[in-house]
């Protein structure tokens, strides 16, 4: 790599098919247990009912970060965008038409884009475990908006191995 005309690598990750599904069909949190059965879907309501809170707050929330974050870095990063598999791409593709500094991947192991990115944005992506491992800066994005009875939904290990930052500006300390 040259050096001098080297620019570091952000890839943001984002994981929001319980909220963003593929199908259309709008909040899925049946789908993630739906072969554990009903029982099993009764017992973890509350959690879920959290889950998908989570979910909601942090992807509108997630959506503008990005387009700040975008807007702050410039041309100084490169920065590829990669929506979880399961997810809807329509509004990540309308916030990569509307910037220039953005790259959008789908499809395909996101392992490759790991390996070549510096740092990895996420919100409660076991990617973040992968990107630890690969000795990657990991930030977590967990907005301000999510209270303390929501925050204890969140992965604890993917939280353990990232940086968590509550805001853009936060992160672009980080």
């Amino acid at each position: 790599k040259d050096k001098d005309n080297y620019k570091k690598t952000i890839l943001i990750a984002s994981s929001f098919g319980m909220v963003n599904h593929i199908s259309g069909l709008g909040e899925t949190p049946h789908l993630q247990i739906s072969s554990a059965g009903k029982k099993v879907y009764e017992e973890h309501f509350d959690y879920l009912r959290r889950t998908v809170e989570v979910k909601k707050i942090t992807f509108k929330a997630f959506k503008i970060m990005v387009e700040n974050l975008i807007d702050s870095v410039g041309d100084k990063y490169n920065v590829i965008l990669r929506p979880h598999p399961s997810e809807d791409i329509k509004e990540w593709e309308s916030i990569a038409r509307q910037n220039n500094n953005i790259s959008l991947q789908t499809g395909g192991s996101i392992s490759k884009l790991l390996l070549d990115c510096d740092i990895l944005i996420h919100a409660d992506s076991t990617t973040a475990i992968e990107g630890y491992y690969y000795s990657k800066d990991v930030v977590s994005f967990v907005p301000k908006e999510i209270t303390d009875d929501l925050y204890e939904v969140l992965n604890p290990y993917i939280l353990q191995v990232s940086h968590v930052c509550r805001s853009t500006e936060e992160i672009i300390k980080t």
